[in-house]
């Protein structure tokens, strides 16, 4: 069996270089429904094609496929960074790196912890493992890194990127 996972291409938006927690979290709204830059990776493929719910995953696998993915899954969707609540402006690099020390944490603020992330996309990749037939998931990169640890834990090998670049495929098959 394999399984790509593939990280949507870059998203068509321009971020400011700082923002309040009301600026920084209307941006990250906006950039969830931003479309993407468009990138020469073209695939034809017979393989199942599953994509996140999020309008960049989607666009992404028609734009590398030309056709509509075979379902698209919440499960896989972005983790979501939820700001700390003040009115100071700080850079977006530091909302980010918060955003994710928090939900590493596990934080109750975060819409989502850590391990409730990682429990979701483990029973993702499990599904995928039991219906045992090849796939392409277009999503995330958080989600990415997710799922290559619990692919490797079940028996997959693979690539192990230290950043998962946008629009390129990382294939990973089951070990005999």
């Amino acid at each position: 069996m394999k399984i790509i996972l593939i990280r949507h291409f870059e998203v068509n938006y321009r971020w400011k270089m700082f923002y309040n927690s009301v600026g920084y979290e209307m941006a990250c709204k906006e950039y969830d429904q931003s479309g993407v830059v468009q990138s020469g990776i073209r695939i034809n493929t017979e393989f199942r094609i599953i994509t996140s719910t999020m309008i960049r995953s989607i666009e992404t696998a028609r734009l590398i496929f030309g056709k509509e993915p075979d379902s698209s899954d919440d499960s896989i969707c972005e983790v979501p960074i939820k700001p700390f609540i003040t009115t100071m402006i700080f850079p977006k690099i530091i909302w980010d790196v918060m955003g994710r020390i928090q939900w590493r944490l596990g934080v109750k603020k975060q819409p989502e912890t850590y391990l409730e992330s990682i429990r979701r996309v483990n029973e993702f990749i499990d599904k995928l493992v039991l219906q045992d037939q090849n796939c392409i998931v277009v999503c995330h990169g958080w989600i990415i890194k997710l799922m290559i640890k619990h692919l490797k834990l079940v028996g997959f090998s693979g690539p192990t990127p230290f950043f998962v670049k946008n629009g390129v495929p990382y294939e990973f098959q089951k070990r005999v």
